[in-house]
């Protein structure tokens, strides 16, 4: 029986990478499920499959539990994923001490997701005593270690202000950091500051113009507001006012609210007939792109209808 379970692990893996095509989450799930017993690796795939609703519906409560089984079995993942998953729900006081000792355990073994969380906790104050100094590095640490959103982080700090002073320059080049590594959530920040900044040069623009751009077709809803604000203004690139309101029109889509005001303006540089093929054109982009793998940061993704 033991090697049906092994054997259902594997399968489920299979199903999960879309090595024998897509993704088959369904059937992933059912076999990471049967193989959980016996091997750590499925149990915490099943877990992060119940956790994020992939396959079926969503279980937070079921995935904490393989979590911390997973955890008990002597993974720092599963230690920390069900800490997470604990904190996040309605949990007792002293549940959410356990989470927070197991987020503390697993950042003092070095597992990079819990430093970031650790730094967290210090930025806000959350279970500690809010130290800036201290979440900074941290968040540093984090992304030394693999997780390479606490560039953003370390960049968000430097850039409100947080560690006393306002510093652009060092938060453009974490920004630029973390993009370098695919946090792709970096790039409407930097492409803003490197746009908006009076001392740019014509290459900090084409570099803000080259950054929406690539964001902007991996559906950045901000960045395709940016884009579409680019080519209005002329700024960054030649203006185009067909390629302005094919941007914000799929920005306002996305729930961008400032495009629905721009591409207002940029509709009176355009003739009826204009603005009407431009809108056609961006509905067909939208058809044959969304099913791309994407999330919006203003609308649940099932909200996501063209305007």
């Amino acid at each position: 029986m033991a090697g049906d379970h092994k054997a259902s692990a594997r399968l489920g893996a299979i199903y999960l990478s879309g090595s024998l095509g897509m993704p088959d989450y369904i059937r992933a799930r059912k076999y990471l499920k049967l193989g959980s017993d016996v091997d750590l690796s499925a149990r915490l795939a099943y877990g992060h499959l119940l956790m994020n609703g992939l396959g079926g519906s969503v279980d937070k409560l079921t995935a904490e539990h393989e979590f911390r089984k997973a955890s008990e079995a002597g993974s720092n993942e599963g230690l920390y994923l069900a800490s997470k998953l604990m904190l996040s729900r309605s949990s007792s006081l002293s549940e959410k001490e356990i989470a927070f000792k197991g987020i503390i355990n697993t950042a003092e073994s070095g597992f990079p997701p819990a430093i970031f969380s650790v730094a967290e906790f210090y930025r806000t104050g959350s279970f500690v005593k809010k130290d800036s100094a201290m979440a900074e590095k941290l968040f540093l640490k984090s992304a030394s270690r693999g997780f390479h959103e606490g560039y953003s982080k370390a960049a968000e700090m430097n850039l409100f202000g947080e560690l006393g002073e306002i510093k652009k320059d060092q938060a453009v080049e974490l920004y630029r950091l973390a993009l370098s590594k695919g946090v792709i959530s970096s790039s409407y920040p930097l492409a803003y500051l490197l746009y908006y900044d009076k001392q740019s040069t014509e290459d900090h623009l084409l570099e803000a113009f080259r950054i929406s751009e690539t964001a902007a077709l991996s559906w950045d809803g901000r960045c395709q507001y940016l884009l579409g604000l680019m080519y209005y203004e002329g700024k960054a690139t030649d203006i185009n006012y067909g390629e302005s309101l094919f941007w914000l029109e799929l920005a306002a889509s996305a729930g961008v609210f400032e495009s629905h005001h721009l591409r207002s303006l940029v509709s009176e540089k355009l003739s009826e007939n204009e603005t009407k093929l431009t809108r056609a054109r961006a509905y067909e982009w939208f058809q044959a792109n969304h099913d791309t793998p994407h999330k919006h940061l203003f609308i649940r993704d099932s909200q996501h209808v063209f305007p």
